[in-house]
């Protein structure tokens, strides 16, 4: 079974660099968001797992979209990556 993965950051480096690296392995499936409607879309049309969500793209107003990924996906695990990772940015 396929375990979907979708990666939201607006970084298309950092994006490439997931997405190979998520992909070398067959067990996921992997999607790209570089905006909110691109992850809402991925949102509706896939049974999503986990969600990786880059700082920059937590700059868009996410808060309503999150919340309805939790309601419609209500066992999602999320990852943030925090900018040059601090700690103490959230």
């Amino acid at each position: 079974m396929d375990i979907t993965i979708v990666v939201a950051t607006p970084n298309l480096a950092l994006a490439d660099l997931l997405l190979l690296s998520l992909e070398e392995n067959d067990t996921y499936r992997v999607h790209l968001a570089h905006d909110l409607a691109e992850l809402q879309e991925a949102v509706d049309s896939f049974a999503v797992e986990l969600m990786i969500f880059d700082a920059d793209f937590c700059d868009q107003l996410i808060d309503p979209l999150i919340q309805r990924v939790l309601r419609q996906h209500p066992h999602i695990r999320c990852i943030f990556l925090s900018p040059e990772n601090d700690p103490e940015w959230m």
